[in-house]
């Protein structure tokens, strides 16, 4: 997220960069998918990291 900032990315280009398969831990079925008791379609889950990118990038403070 951070070295994506820098580069100028924006927060579109990053949620088409950080998705599902590029997360090892939810490629995988990780922990996060198991907060969702497997139940979370794999557009909800990206919709949820899509949501946590938005929020994460508006709180990154690159001074």
């Amino acid at each position: 997220m951070v070295a994506g900032k820098q580069a100028g990315q924006s927060v579109a280009d990053l949620q088409k960069t950080v998705t599902i398969a590029s997360l090892k831990s939810l490629a995988t079925g990780g922990d996060f998918l198991a907060i969702f008791g497997g139940r979370a379609t794999t557009t909800q889950t990206q919709a949820t990291l899509n949501n946590n990118i938005l929020h994460m990038y508006d709180r990154l403070d690159l001074k």
